[in-house]
């Protein structure tokens, strides 16, 4: 029996959540400082790193956790006085 890795689903939630948010892609990639191709990229499952994924939720206005289940941990360690994800 063996596991088949878990696909990432950040792509599809990025792109959900930019089009539940109104935004093309252009919008978004002003918000946080990439372009437009960079989002369409993202979009498409090119790697992004866990700060990236914050950044791009933070602008979105959507929970972390909901791009990337690994971002909750942010929630923690903002309470404990840290800011960004490591």
């Amino acid at each position: 029996n063996t596991r088949l890795p878990m696909p990432d689903t950040f792509p599809r939630r990025l792109r959900d959540a930019r089009r539940a948010a109104g935004l093309s892609q252009a919008q978004l990639a002003e918000r946080v400082g990439l372009t437009q191709g960079r989002i369409a990229q993202l979009e498409r499952g090119d790697p992004s790193d866990l700060q990236q994924r914050y950044d791009l939720a933070v602008a979105l206005g959507v929970d972390p956790a909901s791009l990337d289940g690994r971002l909750a941990s942010v929630r923690r360690r903002k309470s404990q006085g840290q800011e960004h994800p490591r």
